[in-house]
């Protein structure tokens, strides 16, 4: 939304900003959702990402735990195929 969050001095202490934004988690889950499933959100992955990044932000907003978070869930293990 642009609004400022805080200011910085160096890479931690920007690190430690964005990992305490809450609105980071749930970009960042969309666009790396997004990624995994190669396709466009619909409404049903829409809800699965707020979900995601709600966990992602209990636990702390670590990326390997957003990653394994997304490949273990059924969004991304049980895609259905592309017709030819």
């Amino acid at each position: 939304d642009g609004s400022m969050v805080g200011s910085f001095d160096g890479a931690k202490s920007l690190g430690t900003l964005l990992k305490n934004d809450r609105r980071l988690s749930g970009c960042l889950t969309e666009t790396v959702v997004k990624l995994a499933v190669g396709r466009s959100l619909t409404n049903t992955d829409k809800c699965r990402v707020e979900t995601l990044a709600k966990r992602s932000d209990d636990e702390g907003n670590r990326l390997l735990d957003l990653v394994l978070a997304i490949t273990r869930d059924p969004s991304f293990t049980h895609q259905q195929g592309e017709a030819p």
